[in-house]
């Protein structure tokens, strides 16, 4: 196994220690506080042992790895454990080859998965109609991808004769109330975050994340609910960059790959600290 790919492993196993110090609030098995494990978004399901703090460390069962498209073989007689990562990379290319042949039907074209520091959205490119109704209703279409590529952010690119003319992202959360009948039309709309370019907008330096909040959860439960929220998107986000890495053969950066790293480390500190997290060490 590969260092960086150790690296990772040793993020998921014992990165969370940090984030989940208050005993008991999922339980306890055999003393040791239970900890909830999840991947985009969604928990793990403890079949028998599940994971624990245990002497300071967050110890996962490998069987929790599984469910997460982790490949585990163990070796009775070696007493050792191979693991494989899933390559995130393979399975969205063929997935965009599908969302692109499906966007002429929108004037759209041009989807491809963008990293920020705080993870992985899609982008679209979307012809402008000259009409903002229209321009609503298409977006409106183009959300739906979202629940191909499972990701939590839509990011649609407005272009009138080869220029960006708007940038507008849409939270995979609202498209999914909307989509469920449980948000109108003109309140899903309104929680888009729109931006008009001009000649003198850097467009990729505009924040298109939702603000975080400005003040902690009220109570201890929620604030360790939070956390742990926190750093398991963490983790996740640190896993797709290791891939990611690990796939690029002979283009493979180390220098900026690690720095990529330390930003996302860095973002990630700034958040648990405004929700009064510990960081990550």
């Amino acid at each position: 196994m590969s260092a960086k790919k150790m690296t990772a492993l040793l993020c998921l196993l014992m990165g969370c220690a940090g984030a989940v110090q208050a005993s008991g609030i999922n339980g306890d098995y055999k003393g040791d506080p239970i900890v909830r494990v999840l991947t985009e978004g969604k928990e793990l399901q403890a079949e028998d042992v599940p994971a624990v703090i245990h002497d300071g460390r967050t110890v996962v069962p490998l069987y929790l790895l599984k469910q997460a498209g982790v490949s585990v073989q163990w070796d009775q007689s070696n007493y050792q454990v191979q693991l494989s990562f899933p390559d995130p990379s393979r399975n969205f290319t063929s997935i965009l080859q599908t969302i692109n042949a499906k966007l002429k039907d929108y004037d759209a074209r041009n989807a491809r998965i963008v990293f920020d520091e705080q993870g992985p959205y899609l982008q679209i490119d979307l012809q402008m109609a000259g009409d903002s109704n229209r321009n609503n209703d298409r977006i409106i279409a183009l959300t739906g991808f979202l629940r191909d590529v499972n990701l939590d952010m839509l990011v649609v690119y407005t272009i009138h004769n080869n220029q960006v003319m708007n940038v507008t992202s849409v939270q995979r959360s609202d498209a999914e109330l909307f989509l469920n009948k449980k948000l109108p039309e003109h309140e899903f709309i309104k929680k888009w975050k729109s931006i008009t370019v001009t000649s003198m907008t850097d467009v990729s330096s505009l924040n298109l994340r939702p603000e975080p909040a400005a003040t902690a959860p009220s109570s201890p439960n929620k604030a360790q609910a939070a956390c742990n929220e926190i750093m398991a998107s963490y983790v996740i986000q640190n896993q797709r960059e290791v891939n990611t890495y690990n796939a690029g053969g002979a283009n493979r950066d180390p220098s900026g790959f690690q720095q990529h790293l330390q930003k996302l480390k860095e973002s990630t500190n700034s958040l648990l600290k405004e929700v009064g997290c510990p960081p990550v060490e």
